[in-house]
């Protein structure tokens, strides 16, 4: 804050405020008016308020705090690119994600109601989700609005061209999340359990076609895992984007034989599943699960696969533990950190795994 209030501003600052102020206006103004009322959802908020229009917002405290965000996404935006510069200097290509949907309570939802599935008071109509499978047998709510594609449609998916302009400017690559939801995806009535959703098509090529014409190659990874059907897979050919493969989800005894299908991208494991030696401790009772784990990172590397991903927690030879996330679970998910003694040792054991891959 201290800062803030010396900043000046400068030619930069303006620069960046004109170029974003697609999203960051909405953003600045919607966290403003999130201090206003306590953290409330915007949903809750006074109705002059609960719709998006910037010329409503005149409470000068309001004001002062969108200014300080923007001046954080600026100082952030500008510390970015100082480490995307560093890391392209020393040929390191950062992978960025891109969620599928975004959340309910979002400057997004609350500035772009029309493309989401909201009622006129603004409250969800249809919920994000999966059916029961092999993570979750009852079934994930994830309580997410879906997305009239329908209405997106009618400008040329311009919400979409803005976040792709946005992230490609972010990341070498992307990785999109959940891409099997691009072709369908599973549409949960609000208040009801996952299984009463039913599929719904998303737009399958004509979005990738779109921002293609408009970005020319697309630099993207399809995550590409749960219930694939051939649609699918016809979408994910159709577009040419790599896809995803997981040494857990393997078909046989991946200790024996490990070869994925050409043109994925191989993972040890991803946030959603055991670390590897959670998972060798539960597949191969008889044998140490360290020992098992550090021959399935071999067996991963000597794959053939152009890009291999390892979870740091692999890395480290980690249990379960230090999981990430747990599909269908809240409170306890996202919490591991590695601590900073930890680095050292995982430099040295990542360095030699390259080795052996070279």
């Amino acid at each position: 804050r201290a800062r803030f209030r010396s900043f000046t501003g400068g030619e930069r600052y303006e620069a960046f405020c004109r170029g974003s102020a697609y999203w960051l206006t909405p953003y600045a103004l919607f966290m403003g008016l999130k201090k206003k009322y306590d953290n409330k959802p915007w949903y809750e908020w006074p109705k002059p308020h609960r719709n998006y229009d910037p010329d409503v917002v005149t409470d000068p405290e309001v004001l002062e705090e969108a200014a300080f965000q923007r001046f954080c996404q600026f100082r952030f935006h500008c510390l970015w690119q100082r480490l995307r510069e560093h890391a392209a200097q020393a040929g390191v290509r950062i992978i960025g994600d891109l969620p599928m949907y975004v959340s309910e309570d979002s400057a997004d939802v609350w500035s772009q109601r029309a493309i989401f599935t909201l009622d006129a008071q603004g409250r969800k109509t249809h919920c994000a989700g999966v059916p029961p499978d092999a993570f979750c047998a009852e079934g994930q709510h994830w309580g997410n609005p879906l997305y009239r594609w329908e209405k997106l449609k009618e400008d040329g998916y311009g919400w979409w061209m803005q976040r792709f302009a946005q992230v490609f400017e972010l990341y070498d690559y992307v990785r999109l999340d959940h891409f099997r939801g691009f072709e369908s995806y599973w549409a949960i009535p609000e208040g009801e359990k996952p299984s009463a959703g039913r599929w719904l098509y998303g737009p399958g090529t004509e979005l990738f076609r779109t921002a293609y014409e408009r970005f020319g190659p697309l630099p993207v990874l399809a995550e590409d895992l749960g219930t694939l059907t051939p649609a699918v897979r016809g979408l994910v050919d159709a577009c040419g984007f790599p896809g995803v493969d997981v040494v857990q989800f393997c078909d046989g005894d991946p200790l024996a034989e490990y070869r994925p299908p050409e043109g994925k991208v191989v993972y040890s494991g991803t946030h959603d599943n055991q670390t590897l030696v959670g998972w060798c401790r539960s597949r191969y009772p008889d044998l140490v699960p360290e020992e098992a784990a550090g021959k399935l990172l071999e067996r991963v590397l000597a794959s053939g696969a152009e890009v291999v991903i390892l979870p740091l927690q692999d890395v480290m030879g980690l249990d379960d533990t230090a999981r990430m996330n747990t599909p269908g679970t809240t409170g306890n998910n996202w919490r591991w950190q590695a601590r900073a003694e930890q680095m050292s040792g995982a430099q040295q054991r990542l360095r030699a795994l390259a080795n052996e891959r070279r």
